[in-house]
C-alpha cells in the first residue's frame, strides 16, 4: 500500500485518539466525507458542512470532500471561493462524487447506466471543477449508487483519475489504485452510530494497515 501514499493528497494521516482507547500502535486513518454541494436559504453550504471544514482546518487534519458536480453548474461565486479557499489551504483535498442530483425517485444510480451516461457525468463534473474552481479532481467516488462494468470502461477515459474509492472491483480498464472500503460509520446509512463502529474498528484493528 505505501507504494500509493504520494496518490493520496486528501488521506487524512493522524493518530486515533486516546477517546477511542485504540492501541498504541500506529494507524492511518481516511477521512471521505460525502455530497458537497451549495447550501439553501442563503447559506453558502450547510451548516453541518461549515462546521466539519472548520474543525479540519482548526485542528489541521486532512479529509477528502466529495463534490457532486450539479452544484458546480450554477454561478455560484461564493460557492466556488468557499471551496477554492479551502482547496488552498492543503487540509481539503476535493474529489469527483459524480454529478447528478438523485431522488427517491429515481430507480437506477448514477453509475448503473450505460456507458456513455456514466462517461458524461464523470466528464461533466471534470469539467465543472476545472472551468468554475481551476481544480483537478484526481480522485472518484460513487454517490449514491453501485457500479456495472461499463464504469470501469467509463474511468479509464479520464486518465487524471489516479484513485477510486471503494468501486469499481477488479477493473479491467482503470489503471489507477482502488482503495477498498473496510469501516462504516453508519448503521444503517445516513445513521452514525458511534458504539458499532467503534466496535467494528475494534474488531479489525489487526487485520488492516489503514481504516476509510
Amino acid at each position: 500500500m505505501k507504494k500509493y501514499i504520494p496518490l493520496l493528497a486528501f488521506l487524512a494521516l493522524f493518530l486515533l485518539t486516546q477517546s477511542c482507547q485504540a492501541p498504541k500502535e500506529q494507524k492511518i486513518v481516511v477521512l471521505k466525507l460525502d455530497d458537497v454541494t451549495a447550501g439553501d436559504n442563503g447559506e453558502i453550504v450547510s451548516s453541518r458542512w461549515q462546521r466539519v471544514a472548520d474543525y479540519i482546518e482548526g485542528k489541521k487534519i486532512k479529509a477528502g470532500f466529495g463534490i457532486i458536480g450539479f452544484s458546480l453548474a450554477e454561478n455560484n461565486p461564493e460557492y466556488f471561493k468557499w471551496i477554492t479557499d479551502r482547496a488552498g489551504r492543503g487540509y481539503i483535498e476535493f474529489w469527483n462524487h459524480g454529478y447528478y442530483n438523485r431522488t427517491k425517485g429515481d430507480t437506477i444510480g448514477e453509475f448503473e447506466g450505460t456507458y456513455d451516461q456514466q462517461l458524461r457525468a464523470l466528464q461533466l463534473t471534470d469539467s465543472l471543477a476545472k472551468a468554475n474552481l481551476g481544480l483537478q479532481l484526481n480522485v472518484w467516488g460513487p454517490h449514491w449508487t453501485s457500479t456495472n462494468r461499463d464504469t470501469d470502461k467509463a474511468l479509464s477515459q479520464l486518465p487524471q483519475i489516479n484513485m477510486t474509492l471503494g468501486s469499481p472491483r477488479n477493473p479491467r480498464h482503470f489503471k489507477g489504485y482502488v482503495m477498498p472500503h473496510n469501516l462504516d460509520m453508519e448503521y444503517p446509512v445516513h445513521n452514525p452510530n458511534f458504539d458499532e463502529f467503534l466496535k467494528a474498528y475494534r474488531g479489525r484493528w489487526n487485520g488492516l494497515d489503514y481504516f476509510y
